[in-house]
């Protein structure tokens, strides 16, 4: 994913989303606080990741979250861990690489008018086995391209 201004996501954990991974976020640009730079909780992929099987409805069956339910359930995790938030403040060229149940947020962006331009990457190995978006295309490094429904 490519961002040119900071995004001001609430806090969430990549592997909710994209099972296994393991992201890399690539400064493009200097970033800090002022142009929006993203928030982690040190420590916090070593806690859990909160799953769709956590929203359960009356009967007990697993729904889903609905609306602000999941990213309620990480701001009450990240309470819950009791670990210091701190900014990633980087220079251009550098790369962040982090566990996909790292909590973390992108922050506001201090000067409007400035850009934060840098890629976010995420990896998943090709042999996971809880692989649940079955028809998402799946890229090699070496440039094959597949779904997990053909292997």
């Amino acid at each position: 994913m490519y961002f040119y201004k900071g995004s001001e996501q609430r806090r969430h954990q990549d592997q909710f989303y994209l099972p296994g991974c393991l992201s890399a976020w690539i400064a493009l640009v200097d970033v800090g606080p002022a142009n929006g730079t993203i928030y982690a909780q040190p420590g916090s992929h070593k806690s859990r990741l909160i799953q769709r099987d956590d929203f359960r409805n009356g009967e007990g069956e697993a729904v889903g979250p609905q609306g602000e339910e999941y990213n309620d359930a990480v701001d009450a995790l990240f309470v819950a861990n009791d670990l210091p938030e701190q900014p990633i403040q980087v220079k251009q060229g550098d790369v962040v690489y982090f566990h996909g149940v790292l909590i973390h947020r992108g922050g506001s962006i201090q000067q409007p008018d400035s850009f934060r331009h840098v890629m976010a990457n995420h990896y998943i190995s090709s042999n996971l086995d809880n692989w649940r978006l079955k028809n998402w295309w799946r890229l090699s490094f070496d440039g094959g391209k597949r779904r997990e429904a053909e292997s």
